[in-house]
């Protein structure tokens, strides 16, 4: 009957609740992982909010790799210490490089001209509302992004 199906309206009101699964899937969905700072530490972001965490490379293993090096926004203001064991979430798994190509938004790169963030992982936010490039990619079914496929406008 799909009743348990779909985005109904207490479902949609439950992506709305700090610390509910619903919010959490969706956080998680839109910003991709994050790893808390060490304690006491806090950076803030370019709207001036402070964060206690980073925006993790969720395609990339944390072992052995310090705050400033596993952020998605590099920045010599994030620690340069490394991440210790019990500050990656206990089913943290990195987007393997044998998976299909991904394509995201939401993490306002930076840089002159856009390219891939790992041999299966493109980024199409390049910044467009502070000034950035608007971004697409010529996808043609290939199993690894080309950088001379992006385009900008």
């Amino acid at each position: 009957d799909g009743s348990n199906h779909g985005l109904n309206r207490s479902r949609m009101q439950a992506t709305c609740k700090p610390g509910s699964t619903a919010s959490h899937a969706v956080h998680q969905l839109l910003k991709g992982r994050e790893i808390p700072l060490p304690p006491g530490v806090s950076l803030r972001d370019p709207e001036g909010s402070a964060r206690g965490h980073i925006r993790a490379r969720w395609f990339e293993s944390p072992v052995g790799r310090t705050y400033r090096d596993y952020a998605f926004t590099r920045d010599d203001a994030f620690p340069d210490e490394p991440i210790p064991a019990e500050a990656v979430p206990t089913d943290f798994v990195p987007y393997g490089a044998s998976e299909p190509p991904v394509f995201v938004g939401h993490y306002w790169m930076r840089g002159d001209r856009p390219s891939r963030l790992a041999r299966n992982v493109a980024c199409l936010d390049w910044s467009v509302a502070r000034g950035g490039p608007v971004v697409a990619y010529r996808f043609d079914g290939e199993p690894e992004i080309d950088d001379a496929k992006f385009v900008t406008a």
